[in-house]
């Protein structure tokens, strides 16, 4: 089994008169197998791990929120260390895996700022 990445860009460019609203890329991580079929190779989705759009790989709480839904799809799907610690470490190099601690500062912040926005701080 190995990781497929998905890179997404919009096709419509319906952002064109709010360039502010611009949804970028995304990344999708899909765990795949390679499977023969009529001597040909194929290649079968096994799980969709999760995404996140390129804007959010500096979000601490956006990246922690990634990799919560990829270690529960992971130890759904059962697999050993050996192989758990290959895939995540194809998964780190794109996506950073973020600490508890980071993620709490993060989304702090965050509200903090759109406390300060509604004028309450």
């Amino acid at each position: 089994m190995f990781v497929r990445w998905k890179t997404r860009i919009p096709r419509q460019p319906w952002y064109k008169d709010f360039p502010h609203r611009n949804p970028g890329k995304s990344f999708s991580a899909e765990l795949v197998r390679s499977e023969r079929v009529d001597g040909q190779p194929r290649q079968k989705v096994v799980a969709y791990l999760g995404h996140i759009k390129e804007k959010y790989l500096d979000v601490p709480s956006r990246r922690y929120h990634f990799w919560e839904h990829v270690d529960q799809q992971l130890k759904a799907l059962g697999v050993s260390l050996a192989e758990r610690q290959r895939i995540e470490a194809r998964l780190s190099a794109v996506v950073a895996r973020a600490t508890v601690e980071e993620a709490e500062q993060s989304r702090r912040e965050a509200m903090e700022g759109l406390l300060r926005i509604a004028g309450r701080v």
